[in-house]
């Protein structure tokens, strides 16, 4: 089960359906590649990455959401 900022432990889990709201700080997303998936990132518009291919440490910027759909996906904050 997904935690409120991040993936639980920051590691990777698979995640049927889940949005993430903003925090003030960057954070870091990984996925494993799911076609078919969805991972989609914005503030008021919602922009689709291309899940065709695997991901990693893709930096989400403070004050962007992200919702996740049928992907294997690590979110945790940014060192």
């Amino acid at each position: 089960m997904p935690e409120a900022e991040q993936t639980k432990d920051g590691d990777l889990e698979y995640v049927e359906y889940h949005t993430w709201e903003a925090v003030d700080y960057d954070r870091h997303m990984s996925w494993e590649a799911s076609p078919g998936g969805r991972v989609s990132v914005g503030v008021k518009t919602m922009k689709q990455q291309d899940t065709e291919d695997g991901k990693n440490e893709i930096t989400l910027r403070s004050g962007f959401k992200v919702i996740v759909h049928n992907v294997t996906f690590k979110l945790k904050a940014a060192s």
